[in-house]
């Protein structure tokens, strides 16, 4: 709880400072930027503590399903779905999580409940559509390796998230996606950006 607390903590921070074009370089706009993450912090804290408790009660519903899983004609897609939810949701999920894509999680998540009710009756089609995220995840890591952490282009951390629009239409198309999404744009956009951002690690 502590940790969540500091993480919750931070990423108040890191929002009023991102809304107020931090950083900042002069003391007068220090102390207005002090000012206002003393004065806006509780604020934002509640605004994303409420987010965080749809994550939470919906990641505890997730891995109460997932555990014990015994049917090995789904264990493929359960294995995927575990390590989908340990990308989302981790220690410090919050503060190094854009809140526009945190504020996603939520449907991300119901998607994957949505997957585990349905999977059982066409378990073929979900490991057509498991092996097409695979690929695509693997041109993302052999991407994002060609960078240093600190000069990864937002561009590339953008398409962490697409490739969870793209688990949305295969698995939940109710639910409805943020963008139009395939595996052959988002291989197209990983190509552009290695052409884009050539400065490699």
């Amino acid at each position: 709880i502590k940790d969540l607390i500091n993480d919750l903590m931070l990423a108040s921070i890191d929002l009023i400072m991102v809304e107020n074009n931090a950083p900042v370089y002069d003391e007068e706009s220090f102390k207005k930027l002090l000012e206002k993450v003393r004065g806006d912090l509780n604020d934002t804290a509640l605004k994303l503590c409420n987010i965080v408790e749809k994550i939470l009660l919906k990641a505890h519903e997730l891995k109460r399903k997932l555990k014990g899983q015994l049917n090995l004609a789904v264990a493929y897609s359960y294995k995927d779905m575990a390590a989908q939810l340990d990308s989302l949701v981790y220690k410090g999920f919050l503060s190094s999580t854009k809140v526009e894509y945190l504020e996603q999680i939520p449907r991300y998540l119901d998607a994957m409940l949505y997957r585990i009710e349905k999977v059982h009756r066409d378990v073929n089609r979900d490991l057509v559509h498991t092996r097409k995220i695979e690929e695509v995840n693997t041109l993302y890591k052999n991407t994002l390796s060609r960078y240093k952490y600190t000069a990864i282009p937002d561009d590339l951390i953008n398409v962490k998230w697409l490739i969870e629009e793209l688990r949305v239409s295969y698995f939940a198309q109710q639910l409805g996606v943020r963008v139009s999404v395939s595996d052959k744009r988002i291989s197209n956009e990983l190509k552009r950006i290695l052409e884009e951002y050539p400065e490699h690690g």
